[in-house]
Protein backbone atom coordinates (compact mmCIF):
# COMPACT_ATOMS: atom_id res chain seq x y z
CA UNK A 1 0.00 0.00 0.00
CA UNK A 2 0.77 3.68 -1.22
CA UNK A 3 2.16 6.01 1.68
CA UNK A 4 2.56 9.60 1.99
CA UNK A 5 3.88 11.26 5.08
CA UNK A 6 3.99 8.38 7.28
CA UNK A 7 0.03 7.92 6.75
CA UNK A 8 -2.43 5.95 4.76
CA UNK A 9 -3.27 7.42 1.13
CA UNK A 10 -6.54 5.36 1.41
CA UNK A 11 -9.33 7.40 3.32
CA UNK A 12 -10.88 4.77 5.68
CA UNK A 13 -13.97 5.65 5.57
CA UNK A 14 -14.74 5.85 1.77
CA UNK A 15 -17.56 4.48 0.75
CA UNK A 16 -18.13 3.69 -3.23
CA UNK A 17 -21.88 3.80 -4.08
CA UNK A 18 -23.22 1.17 -5.94
CA UNK A 19 -25.68 1.59 -8.80
CA UNK A 20 -26.65 -1.36 -10.66
CA UNK A 21 -26.15 -1.38 -14.49
CA UNK A 22 -24.72 2.28 -13.94
CA UNK A 23 -21.92 2.99 -12.11
CA UNK A 24 -19.51 1.96 -8.99
CA UNK A 25 -18.70 5.37 -6.85
CA UNK A 26 -17.50 8.08 -9.58
CA UNK A 27 -16.90 5.44 -11.92
CA UNK A 28 -19.59 5.53 -14.80
CA UNK A 29 -19.94 3.03 -17.04
CA UNK A 30 -19.63 4.24 -20.76
CA UNK A 31 -16.77 6.77 -19.91
CA UNK A 32 -13.72 6.11 -21.62
CA UNK A 33 -10.18 5.57 -20.41
CA UNK A 34 -9.25 9.19 -20.26
CA UNK A 35 -12.10 10.59 -18.19
CA UNK A 36 -11.78 7.69 -15.67
CA UNK A 37 -7.97 8.60 -15.24
CA UNK A 38 -8.77 12.40 -15.12
CA UNK A 39 -11.22 11.35 -11.81
CA UNK A 40 -8.67 9.54 -10.54
CA UNK A 41 -6.11 12.18 -11.34
CA UNK A 42 -8.27 14.91 -9.73
CA UNK A 43 -9.17 12.87 -6.35
CA UNK A 44 -7.21 13.85 -3.26
CA UNK A 45 -7.47 10.11 -2.28
CA UNK A 46 -7.76 7.67 -5.27
CA UNK A 47 -5.21 10.15 -6.70
CA UNK A 48 -2.32 9.44 -4.37
CA UNK A 49 -2.89 5.22 -4.98
CA UNK A 50 -0.76 3.38 -6.59
CA UNK A 51 -2.61 2.72 -10.54
CA UNK A 52 -1.35 -0.66 -12.53
CA UNK A 53 -2.41 -0.96 -16.14
CA UNK A 54 -2.35 -3.82 -17.85
CA UNK A 55 -2.77 -4.60 -21.44
CA UNK A 56 -2.12 -7.23 -24.22
CA UNK A 57 1.28 -7.53 -26.20
CA UNK A 58 0.26 -9.03 -28.80
CA UNK A 59 -2.97 -6.56 -29.87
CA UNK A 60 -3.47 -4.13 -26.94
CA UNK A 61 -7.00 -2.82 -29.20
CA UNK A 62 -8.03 -6.54 -29.65
CA UNK A 63 -7.89 -6.75 -25.45
CA UNK A 64 -8.90 -5.17 -22.66
CA UNK A 65 -7.06 -2.34 -20.70
CA UNK A 66 -7.51 -2.90 -16.99
CA UNK A 67 -7.04 0.06 -14.56
CA UNK A 68 -5.74 -1.59 -10.83
CA UNK A 69 -6.63 0.80 -8.11
CA UNK A 70 -4.29 -1.57 -5.86
CA UNK A 71 -5.14 0.27 -2.42
CA UNK A 72 -8.96 -0.20 -3.30
CA UNK A 73 -9.05 -3.81 -4.34
CA UNK A 74 -10.98 -2.60 -7.83
CA UNK A 75 -10.02 -3.10 -11.26
CA UNK A 76 -11.39 -0.85 -14.34
CA UNK A 77 -11.94 -2.59 -17.12
CA UNK A 78 -12.26 -1.15 -20.87
CA UNK A 79 -12.67 -2.55 -23.96
CA UNK A 80 -9.54 -2.25 -26.30
CA UNK A 81 -10.95 -1.36 -29.53
CA UNK A 82 -13.58 1.91 -27.56
CA UNK A 83 -11.72 2.30 -24.66
CA UNK A 84 -14.91 3.10 -22.92
CA UNK A 85 -15.58 1.31 -19.38
CA UNK A 86 -17.50 -1.70 -19.43
CA UNK A 87 -16.96 -3.77 -16.30
CA UNK A 88 -16.15 -2.87 -12.54
CA UNK A 89 -14.63 -5.56 -10.43
CA UNK A 90 -14.15 -5.42 -6.46
CA UNK A 91 -11.62 -7.84 -6.01
CA UNK A 92 -11.51 -7.61 -2.04
CA UNK A 93 -15.21 -7.37 -1.09
CA UNK A 94 -13.74 -7.82 2.53
CA UNK A 95 -11.96 -4.64 2.34
CA UNK A 96 -13.38 -2.41 -0.38
CA UNK A 97 -16.63 -0.33 1.00
CA UNK A 98 -19.43 -0.74 -1.21
CA UNK A 99 -22.64 0.81 -0.24
CA UNK A 100 -26.16 0.65 -2.00
CA UNK A 101 -28.70 2.91 -0.80
CA UNK A 102 -28.07 3.13 2.85
CA UNK A 103 -26.79 -0.02 3.51
CA UNK A 104 -23.49 -1.32 3.93
CA UNK A 105 -22.99 -4.08 1.09
CA UNK A 106 -19.56 -5.13 1.37
CA UNK A 107 -16.41 -3.72 3.05
CA UNK A 108 -14.38 -4.23 6.40
CA UNK A 109 -17.05 -2.84 8.54
CA UNK A 110 -20.07 -4.65 6.62
CA UNK A 111 -21.49 -8.25 7.39
CA UNK A 112 -19.87 -10.56 4.81
CA UNK A 113 -21.94 -10.32 1.35
CA UNK A 114 -23.72 -13.57 1.72
CA UNK A 115 -26.24 -15.19 -1.41
CA UNK A 116 -28.83 -14.41 1.55
CA UNK A 117 -28.27 -10.48 2.17
CA UNK A 118 -27.84 -10.14 -1.82
CA UNK A 119 -31.08 -11.79 -2.46
CA UNK A 120 -32.92 -9.77 0.30
CA UNK A 121 -31.80 -6.46 -1.36
CA UNK A 122 -31.72 -7.39 -5.02
CA UNK A 123 -34.33 -10.23 -4.97
CA UNK A 124 -34.17 -13.41 -6.67
CA UNK A 125 -30.87 -13.45 -9.00
CA UNK A 126 -30.77 -15.12 -12.49
CA UNK A 127 -29.12 -18.50 -13.69
CA UNK A 128 -25.70 -18.35 -12.47
CA UNK A 129 -22.79 -19.93 -14.09
CA UNK A 130 -20.93 -22.59 -12.35
CA UNK A 131 -17.64 -24.03 -12.76
CA UNK A 132 -17.31 -27.99 -12.51
CA UNK A 133 -13.24 -27.70 -12.00
CA UNK A 134 -12.59 -25.18 -9.77
CA UNK A 135 -16.34 -24.97 -8.56
CA UNK A 136 -16.51 -21.09 -8.66
CA UNK A 137 -20.28 -20.09 -8.95
CA UNK A 138 -21.19 -16.59 -10.12
CA UNK A 139 -24.79 -15.28 -9.69
CA UNK A 140 -26.07 -13.01 -12.06
CA UNK A 141 -28.11 -9.96 -10.82
CA UNK A 142 -29.74 -7.37 -13.24
CA UNK A 143 -26.54 -4.54 -13.86
CA UNK A 144 -24.01 -6.90 -11.67
CA UNK A 145 -22.88 -10.30 -10.34
CA UNK A 146 -20.94 -11.79 -7.11
CA UNK A 147 -18.39 -14.48 -7.48
CA UNK A 148 -18.80 -17.09 -4.76
CA UNK A 149 -15.20 -18.98 -4.99
CA UNK A 150 -15.16 -23.14 -4.56
CA UNK A 151 -18.49 -23.24 -2.93
CA UNK A 152 -19.35 -25.96 -5.60
CA UNK A 153 -16.74 -28.00 -5.73
CA UNK A 154 -16.84 -31.46 -5.60
CA UNK A 155 -20.67 -31.20 -6.30
CA UNK A 156 -21.71 -34.14 -9.27
CA UNK A 157 -23.80 -34.07 -12.33
CA UNK A 158 -27.13 -34.72 -11.09
CA UNK A 159 -30.42 -33.63 -12.03
CA UNK A 160 -30.67 -31.40 -8.33
CA UNK A 161 -27.00 -29.64 -8.60
CA UNK A 162 -28.67 -26.39 -8.21
CA UNK A 163 -30.17 -27.65 -5.04
CA UNK A 164 -26.82 -28.79 -4.43
CA UNK A 165 -25.67 -25.62 -4.82
CA UNK A 166 -27.91 -23.51 -2.74
CA UNK A 167 -27.91 -25.66 -0.10
CA UNK A 168 -23.81 -25.26 -0.45
CA UNK A 169 -24.61 -21.25 -0.35
CA UNK A 170 -26.48 -21.50 2.66
CA UNK A 171 -23.75 -23.76 4.86
CA UNK A 172 -22.66 -22.63 8.13
CA UNK A 173 -24.62 -19.22 8.07
CA UNK A 174 -23.80 -18.61 4.27
CA UNK A 175 -20.60 -18.19 2.12
CA UNK A 176 -19.02 -14.78 1.23
CA UNK A 177 -19.05 -13.63 -2.05
CA UNK A 178 -15.23 -12.81 -2.69
CA UNK A 179 -15.81 -10.39 -5.83
CA UNK A 180 -18.72 -8.17 -6.88
CA UNK A 181 -18.91 -7.60 -10.32
CA UNK A 182 -20.67 -4.74 -12.06
CA UNK A 183 -21.69 -4.13 -15.73
CA UNK A 184 -24.39 -2.63 -18.23
CA UNK A 185 -26.63 -4.83 -19.77
CA UNK A 186 -28.48 -7.64 -18.87
CA UNK A 187 -25.52 -9.96 -19.84
CA UNK A 188 -21.92 -9.86 -18.50
CA UNK A 189 -20.73 -11.38 -21.54
CA UNK A 190 -22.56 -8.74 -23.94
CA UNK A 191 -21.30 -5.47 -21.26
CA UNK A 192 -18.35 -4.70 -23.86
CA UNK A 193 -20.81 -4.41 -26.74
CA UNK A 194 -23.50 -2.59 -24.83
CA UNK A 195 -21.44 -0.34 -23.49
CA UNK A 196 -21.25 1.90 -26.77
CA UNK A 197 -24.28 2.14 -27.28
CA UNK A 198 -24.93 3.83 -23.52
CA UNK A 199 -26.02 7.31 -23.43
CA UNK A 200 -22.78 8.01 -21.95
CA UNK A 201 -20.63 6.25 -23.79
CA UNK A 202 -17.67 7.85 -25.18
CA UNK A 203 -16.18 6.31 -28.32
CA UNK A 204 -13.92 7.18 -30.59
CA UNK A 205 -15.13 9.47 -33.27
CA UNK A 206 -14.81 8.21 -36.91
CA UNK A 207 -12.01 10.27 -39.06
CA UNK A 208 -11.87 9.74 -42.87
CA UNK A 209 -8.00 10.75 -44.00
CA UNK A 210 -8.55 12.05 -47.49
CA UNK A 211 -4.32 12.11 -48.84
CA UNK A 212 -2.94 14.88 -49.75
CA UNK A 213 -6.20 16.99 -48.85
CA UNK A 214 -7.16 16.62 -45.24
CA UNK A 215 -9.50 14.65 -42.76
CA UNK A 216 -13.17 14.58 -42.25
CA UNK A 217 -14.72 13.96 -38.91
CA UNK A 218 -18.15 12.43 -38.18
CA UNK A 219 -20.06 13.99 -35.47
CA UNK A 220 -18.63 17.43 -35.57
CA UNK A 221 -19.99 20.80 -34.44
CA UNK A 222 -21.41 21.42 -38.24
CA UNK A 223 -21.86 17.87 -39.46
CA UNK A 224 -25.69 18.28 -40.14
CA UNK A 225 -26.00 16.26 -42.53
CA UNK A 226 -24.38 12.94 -41.12
CA UNK A 227 -21.35 13.08 -43.59
CA UNK A 228 -18.73 14.77 -41.15
CA UNK A 229 -16.93 18.16 -41.52
CA UNK A 230 -13.76 18.38 -44.02
CA UNK A 231 -10.78 20.22 -42.43
CA UNK A 232 -8.09 20.74 -45.17
CA UNK A 233 -4.25 21.44 -45.72
CA UNK A 234 -4.33 25.16 -46.43
CA UNK A 235 -7.46 26.37 -44.26
CA UNK A 236 -7.36 29.16 -41.86
CA UNK A 237 -7.98 29.28 -38.22
CA UNK A 238 -11.53 30.28 -38.70
CA UNK A 239 -12.26 27.48 -40.86
CA UNK A 240 -10.81 25.08 -38.78
CA UNK A 241 -12.73 26.61 -36.20
CA UNK A 242 -15.97 26.22 -38.34
CA UNK A 243 -15.47 22.42 -39.02
CA UNK A 244 -14.48 21.36 -35.28
CA UNK A 245 -15.30 24.00 -33.09
CA UNK A 246 -12.55 25.37 -30.51
CA UNK A 247 -9.28 23.81 -29.90
CA UNK A 248 -9.42 21.61 -26.20
CA UNK A 249 -6.13 24.30 -25.90
CA UNK A 250 -3.37 25.51 -28.14
CA UNK A 251 0.20 25.17 -28.09
CA UNK A 252 3.22 27.02 -29.58
CA UNK A 253 5.99 24.67 -31.22
CA UNK A 254 8.95 26.30 -31.12
CA UNK A 255 10.72 23.97 -33.27
CA UNK A 256 8.60 24.86 -36.09
CA UNK A 257 7.26 27.90 -35.91
CA UNK A 258 3.98 26.26 -35.36
CA UNK A 259 0.84 26.26 -33.85
CA UNK A 260 -0.81 23.19 -32.60
CA UNK A 261 -3.92 23.37 -32.35
CA UNK A 262 -5.20 20.19 -29.68
CA UNK A 263 -8.37 18.44 -29.79
CA UNK A 264 -7.71 16.17 -27.40
CA UNK A 265 -11.34 14.62 -27.38
CA UNK A 266 -10.33 13.82 -30.85
CA UNK A 267 -7.19 12.60 -30.59
CA UNK A 268 -6.56 15.34 -33.60
CA UNK A 269 -3.95 17.72 -33.63
CA UNK A 270 -4.19 20.64 -36.26
CA UNK A 271 -0.91 22.66 -37.16
CA UNK A 272 -0.82 26.23 -38.19
CA UNK A 273 2.23 27.69 -39.76
CA UNK A 274 2.98 30.82 -37.60
CA UNK A 275 3.69 33.02 -40.73
CA UNK A 276 0.62 31.88 -42.99
CA UNK A 277 -1.47 30.64 -40.04
CA UNK A 278 -2.98 28.16 -42.41
CA UNK A 279 -3.29 24.60 -42.29
CA UNK A 280 -0.04 22.78 -42.64
CA UNK A 281 -0.09 19.33 -41.48
CA UNK A 282 -2.10 17.19 -38.67
CA UNK A 283 -1.73 14.62 -36.35
CA UNK A 284 -3.91 11.57 -35.56
CA UNK A 285 -3.48 9.65 -31.75
CA UNK A 286 -4.19 6.10 -30.33
CA UNK A 287 -3.95 6.54 -26.85
CA UNK A 288 -1.43 4.04 -25.86
CA UNK A 289 0.07 3.02 -22.69
CA UNK A 290 3.06 4.37 -22.71
CA UNK A 291 2.69 7.15 -24.92
CA UNK A 292 2.96 10.86 -23.64
CA UNK A 293 -0.33 12.28 -24.56
CA UNK A 294 -1.94 8.65 -22.90
CA UNK A 295 -4.80 9.29 -20.75
CA UNK A 296 -5.16 13.13 -22.28
CA UNK A 297 -5.66 12.75 -26.01
CA UNK A 298 -8.19 10.01 -26.86
CA UNK A 299 -8.21 7.53 -28.89
CA UNK A 300 -8.80 8.48 -32.96
CA UNK A 301 -10.45 5.93 -35.05
CA UNK A 302 -9.05 6.62 -38.80
CA UNK A 303 -8.86 5.00 -41.68
CA UNK A 304 -6.77 6.77 -45.13
CA UNK A 305 -7.25 5.08 -48.76
CA UNK A 306 -3.39 4.47 -50.15
CA UNK A 307 -2.58 2.35 -53.02
CA UNK A 308 -2.86 -1.05 -52.73
CA UNK A 309 -4.81 -1.03 -49.35
CA UNK A 310 -5.77 1.44 -46.35
CA UNK A 311 -4.02 1.67 -43.08
CA UNK A 312 -6.46 2.55 -40.64
CA UNK A 313 -6.33 2.86 -36.81
CA UNK A 314 -4.93 -0.46 -35.50
CA UNK A 315 -2.84 -1.36 -38.27
CA UNK A 316 0.40 -2.89 -37.93
CA UNK A 317 4.34 -2.55 -39.61
CA UNK A 318 4.56 -5.23 -40.91
CA UNK A 319 1.35 -5.17 -42.66
CA UNK A 320 1.78 -1.65 -43.99
CA UNK A 321 5.51 -3.00 -44.90
CA UNK A 322 3.76 -6.30 -47.13
CA UNK A 323 1.52 -4.05 -48.79
CA UNK A 324 3.73 -1.23 -49.55
CA UNK A 325 5.99 -0.71 -52.71
CA UNK A 326 9.72 -0.75 -51.55
CA UNK A 327 10.27 2.56 -53.63
CA UNK A 328 7.87 4.32 -51.91
CA UNK A 329 8.16 3.72 -48.18
CA UNK A 330 11.29 4.12 -45.91
CA UNK A 331 11.80 3.00 -42.50
CA UNK A 332 13.98 4.62 -39.77
CA UNK A 333 14.70 2.64 -36.42
CA UNK A 334 15.35 5.07 -33.44
CA UNK A 335 16.10 4.72 -29.96
CA UNK A 336 14.93 5.91 -26.99
CA UNK A 337 11.12 6.06 -28.79
CA UNK A 338 9.84 9.95 -29.67
CA UNK A 339 12.30 12.14 -28.26
CA UNK A 340 12.00 9.96 -25.02
CA UNK A 341 8.37 10.18 -24.89
CA UNK A 342 7.88 6.39 -25.20
CA UNK A 343 9.53 4.18 -22.69
CA UNK A 344 10.72 1.59 -24.55
CA UNK A 345 13.40 1.07 -26.38
CA UNK A 346 12.98 1.01 -29.76
CA UNK A 347 10.37 2.55 -32.09
CA UNK A 348 9.68 2.49 -36.04
CA UNK A 349 8.91 4.75 -38.02
CA UNK A 350 7.91 4.65 -41.48
CA UNK A 351 7.16 7.23 -44.39
CA UNK A 352 4.67 7.01 -46.97
CA UNK A 353 3.78 8.89 -49.69
CA UNK A 354 2.62 11.94 -47.53
CA UNK A 355 2.54 10.72 -44.29
CA UNK A 356 4.63 9.83 -41.45
CA UNK A 357 3.83 6.51 -39.17
CA UNK A 358 5.32 5.39 -35.57
CA UNK A 359 5.00 2.02 -34.33
CA UNK A 360 6.15 0.42 -31.33
CA UNK A 361 8.19 -2.70 -32.60
CA UNK A 362 7.74 -6.79 -32.03
CA UNK A 363 4.92 -8.86 -33.02
CA UNK A 364 3.93 -6.73 -35.92
CA UNK A 365 4.22 -3.66 -34.34
CA UNK A 366 1.65 -1.29 -33.26
CA UNK A 367 0.73 2.06 -34.39
CA UNK A 368 0.35 5.16 -32.23
CA UNK A 369 0.63 7.67 -34.27
CA UNK A 370 -0.37 9.15 -37.92
CA UNK A 371 1.43 12.67 -39.04
CA UNK A 372 -0.42 13.94 -42.45
CA UNK A 373 1.30 16.16 -44.72
CA UNK A 374 0.01 18.61 -47.32
CA UNK A 375 1.38 16.33 -50.19
CA UNK A 376 0.56 13.08 -51.81
CA UNK A 377 5.14 12.49 -52.68
CA UNK A 378 7.35 10.50 -50.87
CA UNK A 379 8.58 12.00 -47.64
CA UNK A 380 12.15 10.95 -47.50
CA UNK A 381 13.16 10.34 -43.82
CA UNK A 382 16.30 13.01 -45.13
CA UNK A 383 13.37 15.63 -45.65
CA UNK A 384 12.66 18.93 -43.92
CA UNK A 385 9.25 17.55 -42.78
CA UNK A 386 10.49 13.94 -41.98
CA UNK A 387 14.04 14.30 -40.71
CA UNK A 388 12.90 14.39 -37.15
CA UNK A 389 10.29 11.65 -37.53
CA UNK A 390 9.90 12.79 -33.20
CA UNK A 391 9.26 16.21 -33.37
CA UNK A 392 5.93 16.21 -34.55
CA UNK A 393 5.35 14.21 -31.40
CA UNK A 394 7.69 16.21 -29.01
CA UNK A 395 6.61 19.65 -29.98
CA UNK A 396 2.96 18.39 -29.41
CA UNK A 397 3.26 16.43 -26.39
CA UNK A 398 6.13 18.62 -24.25
CA UNK A 399 3.22 20.26 -22.74
CA UNK A 400 1.24 16.85 -21.93
CA UNK A 401 3.71 14.92 -20.91
CA UNK A 402 3.05 17.85 -17.60
CA UNK A 403 -0.29 17.14 -17.70
CA UNK A 404 -0.38 13.50 -18.37
CA UNK A 405 1.49 12.02 -15.71
CA UNK A 406 0.07 8.28 -16.19
CA UNK A 407 2.09 8.06 -19.14
CA UNK A 408 5.15 7.31 -17.14
CA UNK A 409 6.62 3.95 -16.33
CA UNK A 410 6.01 5.09 -12.38
CA UNK A 411 5.53 8.32 -11.46
CA UNK A 412 2.73 10.42 -9.87
CA UNK A 413 -0.62 10.92 -10.81
CA UNK A 414 -1.92 14.14 -10.40
CA UNK A 415 0.72 15.92 -8.00
CA UNK A 416 4.05 15.45 -10.05
CA UNK A 417 6.34 13.70 -7.19
CA UNK A 418 8.68 11.07 -7.75
CA UNK A 419 10.03 12.52 -10.63
CA UNK A 420 13.36 10.08 -9.71
CA UNK A 421 11.19 7.22 -10.18
CA UNK A 422 10.19 8.05 -13.31
CA UNK A 423 13.59 8.44 -14.79
CA UNK A 424 14.27 4.97 -13.23
CA UNK A 425 11.74 3.30 -14.26
CA UNK A 426 12.10 4.62 -18.09
CA UNK A 427 16.13 4.03 -17.94
CA UNK A 428 14.64 0.27 -16.46
CA UNK A 429 12.77 -0.49 -18.88
CA UNK A 430 14.53 0.51 -22.14
CA UNK A 431 17.59 -1.58 -20.55
CA UNK A 432 15.19 -4.83 -20.31
CA UNK A 433 13.58 -4.00 -24.01
CA UNK A 434 16.98 -3.60 -25.38
CA UNK A 435 18.01 -7.39 -23.95
CA UNK A 436 14.90 -8.97 -25.32
CA UNK A 437 15.22 -7.48 -28.75
CA UNK A 438 18.97 -8.55 -28.40
CA UNK A 439 18.44 -12.24 -27.51
CA UNK A 440 15.01 -13.28 -29.97
CA UNK A 441 14.36 -9.99 -31.92
CA UNK A 442 10.78 -9.85 -30.24
CA UNK A 443 8.69 -7.09 -28.27
CA UNK A 444 10.01 -5.76 -25.00
CA UNK A 445 9.47 -8.08 -22.17
CA UNK A 446 5.91 -7.87 -20.18
CA UNK A 447 7.65 -6.17 -17.37
CA UNK A 448 8.89 -3.04 -20.11
CA UNK A 449 5.10 -3.00 -20.90
CA UNK A 450 3.45 -2.45 -17.55
CA UNK A 451 2.60 0.46 -16.64
CA UNK A 452 2.87 1.17 -12.76
CA UNK A 453 1.63 4.70 -11.93
CA UNK A 454 1.61 5.64 -8.16
CA UNK A 455 2.55 8.87 -5.89
CA UNK A 456 6.35 7.79 -6.63
CA UNK A 457 6.82 6.56 -2.95
CA UNK A 458 4.71 3.34 -3.52
CA UNK A 459 6.24 0.05 -1.45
Amino acid sequence: MASSSGHSSRREDTEFALRPGVSLGPFLLGHSINTVLSIIRHDPYLGTSPLVITHSDEDPFEGDFVLHLRDYGLQLVFAGASQVLYRIEVSETSSCPVAFDDTQLCGPRAPPLTHARVSSLFGEPFPGDWDAESGDYLVHHRGFAVLFEGIGKGIGPEKDRMAALLAALRRDGGAAASRLIVFCGDSLYDAASTATKLPSAETPEHVQVVHGRGVRVSGTKSDAGGVGSMVHFGDDVQQVHNALGPASKWRRCHRRSEYAMMYLERGLNVYIDASSMRVVRMQLFQNLPGHALFGTARRSDFNVDVCPRSIRSGTKFAAVRASMQPSSMQIAVHEGGSAGSIPYAVTHVATVPGMLLEFLPGNGGVLVSLTLFATTRALPLSDGAASAPASPLADATSDGRQQASTSSSEGSIGSGSGQSSVVLARIANRKAAKRDAASNGRQPSLAARRLVLGNGNAS
